[in-house]
C-alpha cells in the first residue's frame, strides 16, 4: 500500500523502522511523514486520519477449551497468530462509529 500511495503523489517511498506503538511519536515528532495506525479520539487529537483504507474485522480466538482469562493468555508461552476475514456490515458499521468518534474530536479541537 505505501508503495501505491508514494506512486500516487510521485514522491520516493522510504522505509523506517519503528514499532506500532511508536508510530504516533513517529509523526509528531518527525521521524515519518504517514504511517498506518487504527484511528481512536485520543489519537486524533495529536494527528489527523483520512478516511479509513480499508476495512479489517479482526477479534482474539482460541480453542474452545481454552480460559477467557486474560492472564492464562498474557503469557510468553502462548503463541499467537494474525488472521483476518471479509469486511462485514457489523466492521463496517464498527469503523464508521470510530470515523463519525474522530470527526467529534476534530471538530471540537483548535487547529
Amino acid at each position: 500500500m505505501g508503495n501505491d500511495i508514494a506512486k500516487l503523489l510521485d514522491v520516493k517511498l522510504e522505509y523506517i523502522e519503528s514499532t506500532y506503538g511508536n508510530s504516533i511519536l513517529d509523526l509528531q515528532s518527525g521521524k515519518i511523514d504517514v504511517g498506518f495506525a487504527s484511528p481512536t479520539p485520543q489519537r486524533a487529537l495529536v494527528v489527523d486520519f483520512c478516511g479509513a483504507v480499508f476495512h479489517i474485522p479482526l477479534a482474539p480466538c482460541s480453542r474452545r477449551d481454552w480460559s477467557q482469562d486474560w492472564a492464562d493468555i498474557n503469557k510468553p508461552s502462548v503463541t499467537s497468530r494474525s488472521m483476518s476475514a471479509p469486511p462485514t456490515r457489523q466492521s463496517r458499521a464498527v469503523s464508521a462509529q470510530c470515523d463519525d468518534q474522530v470527526a467529534q474530536v476534530r471538530a471540537t479541537r483548535s487547529c
